[in-house]
């Protein structure tokens, strides 16, 4: 028996997502915390991200729809690194917040996260 990288990098994603989506409802504080006030109505947009990172986990399990789901987490991982971390460096940097460095060290794991879903999208068959 062979080790399917294609196919463990789907189930690893979609778990990933999915799980990620469900901790939006288990601890909406995290994400509240983290969301900038500008945007308004930030319980609604921390559950309704919550239930976008669900609907394309469960997307990715199908070859009909992970293409879509890939290209779907690409551009929602954008507008989080646009709208959410690279805004909160700068408040931490200028509050001179202790954690300034942990917010600097997420950065570049949003795009190893895009290189993924990158990856995902072409995986024909699971």
């Amino acid at each position: 028996m062979t080790l399917d990288v294609n196919k463990l990098n789907v189930y690893l994603m979609a778990a990933f997502y999915f799980l990620a989506g469900i901790y939006h409802f288990y601890n909406p504080f995290f994400y509240l915390k983290i969301t900038p006030l500008w945007l308004g109505n930030i319980e609604f947009l921390v559950a309704i991200s919550g239930f976008i990172e669900i609907i394309l986990a469960i997307a990715l399990l199908s070859g009909q729809t992970r293409k879509i789901s890939s290209w779907l987490i690409m551009i929602m991982l954008v507008v989080f690194f646009v709208l959410i971390h690279v805004p909160m460096v700068i408040d931490y940097y200028e509050r001179g917040d202790s954690f300034l460095w942990l917010a600097i060290l997420r950065l570049p794991i949003q795009p190893l996260l895009i290189w993924w879903a990158w990856k995902v999208r072409s995986v024909r068959k699971i």
